[in-house]
């Protein structure tokens, strides 16, 4: 079967890259052949596809989405149409404005595959009118997690919604000592470290968690250090604010790094501030690292990942007072941080990439 996903770009480091990419090198050894058409030009994709995977952009640089809107329906439809594609998968139910016009009076089957909290507009407009086309015309939407799925029938009426999890995309070496990993990284062996991995962007809330960051430290004692690891348009503005808080000595913004494995390795603690989640991936790998998280219990992923207050903990949404309060009480109770990691063990299965690739081969022959 000739499947292609359609994506915006692949050329950056987000968890919605990083699982198309992982289901597509999946489905291909399924013996699906698939392809990666983008609207943007593929400089590098961040994360490793099969060389059985072709890429096909839209555009040969990057133009404005909608000035160039007209033109992304047509060169699509062509592409779709000479490659014989059968089925096409929206990765972001945005993308469906332009795959839903580009596949009309076609045969081709589409799937609509929603990352993002599915009451999250980011323009009011388009936004709901994408979701409300895919309700009307994908074959299926999937979604991340049961509340959206709840909100998709309610809002938009839609009657063809699934669910399906982000799986664990991410592998462990177990004769990885902490020792090792921390040198590979060239940081200091006697600090303690807290992590939270990200885009710099608005959405993941990073301010936030500068300024919890800087609230907990008057009251704990021992060596600990924040890593920040990834990269984005507030890189400036947030290393700007380490300065103003005089956090230099206790916080560290690290770029974008494809050895995360590292990073969970080395770390007893991951927090999570964002304003709003799809079902973040990097929370389901902490728990594959036996890494207890604090999150805000922010729409609407992290609920449907962390048990609370057993492997984990979901804080009041944008609290930062309260969140602030618990990181303390975490970071003060080395048994609570060893309860919570033990613990993280035990909800594995639901996430198996395995079963969530049969979900995935289910779906589609199904369409």
């Amino acid at each position: 079967m000739n499947i292609c996903f359609f994506i915006r770009d692949l050329n950056t480091s987000g968890g919605t890259e990083r699982v198309s990419s992982v289901i597509a090198n999946n489905l291909v050894d399924l013996g699906y052949n698939v392809k990666f058409i983008t609207i943007e030009p593929v400089i590098q994709p961040f994360f490793r596809l099969s060389e059985k995977i072709e890429l096909i952009s839209l555009n040969n640089s990057i133009k404005n989405f909608h000035l160039n809107y007209i033109h992304n329906i047509f060169k699509l439809r062509k592409i779709l149409l000479k490659n014989n594609i059968e089925l096409i998968i929206d990765v972001c139910t945005s993308m469906s404005l332009i795959s839903v016009p580009a596949i009309a009076g076609s045969n081709i089957k589409n799937i609509s595959w929603e990352h993002f909290h599915a009451g999250l507009n980011w323009n009011v407009f388009t936004n709901r009118f994408a979701r409300k086309l895919v309700s009307i015309f994908s074959d299926r939407i999937i979604t991340l997690t049961h509340r959206d799925k709840v909100y998709f029938e309610d809002i938009y009426k839609a009657k063809n919604v699934d669910v399906i999890f982000n799986p664990i995309t991410i592998q462990v070496n177990k004769k990885l000592k902490r020792e090792d990993a921390i040198n590979k990284l060239n940081l200091d062996t006697n600090k303690r470290y807290i992590l939270a991995v990200g885009r710099l962007t608005e959405q993941k809330g990073f301010d936030m968690l500068l300024h919890i960051w800087e609230k907990t430290l008057l009251k704990i004692s021992g060596d600990w250090h924040l890593l920040i690891v990834g990269s984005g348009e507030l890189n400036d503005d947030l290393h700007n604010l380490v300065n103003k808080l005089k956090l230099n000595s206790s916080v560290s913004i690290l770029p974008s790094n494809s050895n995360i494995d590292l990073f969970y390795t080395v770390s007893e603690i991951f927090v999570m501030t964002s304003r709003f989640e799809g079902l973040p991936l990097v929370l389901i790998e902490t728990k594959f690292f036996g890494l207890p998280a604090i999150s805000f219990d922010c729409p609407n992923g992290p609920r449907e990942i962390i048990r609370n207050n057993i492997d984990g903990v979901l804080v009041e949404y944008l609290n930062i007072e309260k969140f602030s309060e618990t990181l303390e009480k975490v970071l003060k109770d080395d048994q609570l941080i060893k309860s919570y990691s033990l613990q993280c063990s035990n909800d594995l299965d639901r996430f198996n990439l395995t079963s969530i690739i049969n979900q995935w081969d289910i779906l589609i022959k199904s369409i």
